[in-house]
């Protein structure tokens, strides 16, 4: 490596911090063959920058100084100097696309023509429905909504022939009372619904268990003079307590102390309905009494009942002590039972029945509809009474001869054995 080389290695670092108008360090010179001999040292010039801060080094032919080759001026070709140069050139092959006509948009649609010209006014004038002529004669009721017995009464309808009020605001109708008396009166208002239509909308419904009387006036004039010739009278009623609901009704048997669940049909006094109740256990009369909170939390279907019921329409009893085994249990909500809403009482009485666990004994074995039983089918033992799934041991079941692959279920009543058995073999359960 000579002189010139290795003096530029070590500036180069130097030279790139320093000035900031380097463009990139000098391309590495490839070392010399090994046999060759170094060639002699050339002359180095050394030149600062005019900051100060770095510095150029090249090389230079000769003396130290020599000045520099400048270059030629030029002058431009002439026209036909270029064509000569352009004509030595391969021609240019005409490519699609290459020309296009200028891009337009698309031309505006022509305005539309006019067709058929409506004169008529825009908006049209709305027709207004012709002035009903007041109806002569004595004013009458037309319609009236509830009468006689019905399940219940969301409200109280009258509609008379003729226009009881003026068309005028909500505000002045609401002032307005109709001429219905209605005894009794629950909480509520009256509203006119048009003209001819009073309402009356209790709060929630009318009050179950109570009969209504409505009367209006002989003598009540309509708005346009006509006058009620006698007077009009009807009535309606709402039904006493009727039992929608009762747990447990049938089915399986019970235990021998079971929450016993009587919903209505609307509200009750719990304490006047508990002691109205007669239970009847095999023919015996059997004390109730009213369950707690906690024993209807502690039962599942008793509970999930009083969670569905409205509040105060039901009763939840338990016996004061263990009902008799395998008996046949009444409730009765006795004739006569009066309701928290009025003071119509039942008029006839309300039972229902179920029955307590009987001795356990099997009562049932099979394995299809009919009485033969295929190979392979599943066995059904049944028992009078519901298994103690919890405290099933499948190892109290034998079976002889012994069936490959057995299993046993118990779930219910029901004891389910299912496995490999095989045709024309008697089998014994124990």
């Amino acid at each position: 490596m000579n002189r010139l080389a290795r003096l530029a290695l070590l500036a180069l670092p130097l030279s790139l911090l320093a000035c900031p108008h380097a463009s990139r360090p000098p391309a590495p010179t490839p070392p010399p063959p090994a046999a060759a001999d170094p060639p002699p040292e050339e002359p180095v010039v050394v030149r600062m920058s005019k900051s100060g801060l770095g510095f150029r080094v090249t090389e230079v032919d000769g003396t130290i100084g020599a000045p520099r080759s400048r270059l030629a001026k030029g002058a431009p070709l002439s026209a036909e100097d270029e064509k000569r140069v352009l004509d030595r050139l391969p021609p240019l092959a005409a490519l699609p696309g290459d020309e296009a006509t200028f891009a337009l948009r698309d031309r505006s649609q022509p305005p539309p023509r006019t067709g058929k010209t409506v004169k008529d006014a825009f908006p049209p004038p709305v027709a207004r429905p012709a002035a009903i002529p007041p109806q002569p004669g004595p004013l009458k009721v037309t319609r009236h909504l509830p009468v006689g017995e019905v399940k219940a009464a969301p409200h109280l309808s009258v509609s008379f022939s003729q226009p009881m009020v003026a068309v005028t605001s909500h505000a002045e109708l609401e002032r307005v009372t109709p001429p219905v008396t209605l005894t009794p009166t629950p909480p509520g208002k009256w509203r006119w619904i048009g003209t001819q239509t009073a309402l009356f909308e209790p709060t929630g419904r009318f009050p179950m268990a109570t009969e209504y009387k409505v009367e209006i006036a002989a003598g009540t004039r309509s708005a346009t003079g006509g006058a009620l010739a006698s007077d009009e009278r009807w009535t309606f009623g709402t039904p006493p307590p009727h039992v929608e609901t009762a747990h447990p009704d049938g089915g399986d048997p019970t235990e021998l102390e079971p929450l016993i669940f009587v919903g209505f049909d609307q509200a009750m006094d719990p304490a006047a309905t508990i002691s109205a109740l007669r239970v009847h256990a095999g023919g015996a009369p059997v004390e109730v009494r009213a369950a707690t909170d906690d024993e209807i939390e502690g039962d599942r279907a008793t509970r999930a009942l009083v969670r569905q019921a409205v509040k105060g329409r039901f009763v939840v009893v338990r016996p004061r002590s263990k009902l008799p085994r395998g008996a046949r249990v009444t409730v009765t909500t006795p004739k006569g039972t009066a309701s928290a809403e009025g003071p119509r009482v039942t008029d006839q009485d309300q039972s229902f029945g179920f029955s307590t666990f009987g001795v356990m004994a099997p009562v049932e074995l099979s394995c299809t509809w009919g009485e033969a039983c295929p190979p392979l089918h599943p066995l059904t033992l049944r028992f009078s009474n519901e298994l103690l799934v919890s405290k099933f041991d499948k190892a109290s079941v034998r079976v002889e001869p012994e069936i490959p692959g057995l299993k046993i279920v118990a779930s219910g009543s029901a004891v389910t054995l299912t496995g490999r058995t095989r045709g024309r073999t008697k089998y014994k359960i124990t």
